[in-house]
């Protein structure tokens, strides 16, 4: 239900396979991360993991842009593009979206089992789509909001009696 909400707030028509197989592969990825690291939290610091998290991203990262690169001029025009702005965006996005995302993730996912974690990580589309109403202005569509409902509904339902395992 969650999955279908989250599709239904994304979806804008047509058929970009590239894209959609990108996006489920990351999913993916982002859930076995959740897993593991349900498994490691509780009997590692959450800001050791948080580096090893952000070392590995950094690294795997410059391979990609380094790859992306081959063939164009992008890296030899870096410098000319990092003003000011670049840089101080680049720095909020890597300190505080990152660094302390990964940090605070560490630290909960020793009280919260990888099921619950999951159900809390997939509210994500909703609170961006209800930031993007509230500070930007956004104006939210039926779909949108169904998915959203949707992805809720999802986490209520879960955390029912009946659903619970034994």
């Amino acid at each position: 239900m969650a999955c279908c909400g989250i599709g239904l707030m994304s979806w804008e028509g047509g058929s970009h396979l590239l894209g959609d197989g990108a996006t489920v592969l990351g999913a993916f990825a982002y859930a076995l991360d959740v897993v593991l690291l349900s498994r490691w939290a509780p009997r590692n610091n959450a800001r050791h993991l948080a580096a090893t998290q952000i070392v590995w991203m950094a690294v795997l990262g410059s391979v990609w842009m380094l790859m992306a690169s081959i063939g164009t001029d992008r890296i030899t025009t870096l410098p000319a593009r990092l003003d000011g702005t670049v840089v101080w965006g680049l720095l909020y996005l890597g300190v505080v979206a990152t660094a302390g995302m990964l940090v605070l993730q560490a630290m909960a996912q020793r009280h919260v089992s990888a099921e619950k974690a999951a159900l809390i990580y997939a509210l994500e589309p909703v609170f961006a789509a209800a930031f993007a109403w509230g500070w930007l202005g956004e104006i939210l569509g039926l779909q949108v909001a169904l998915g959203g409902a949707l992805v809720v509904m999802a986490i209520v339902v879960s955390e029912l009696p009946c659903f619970r395992p034994v």
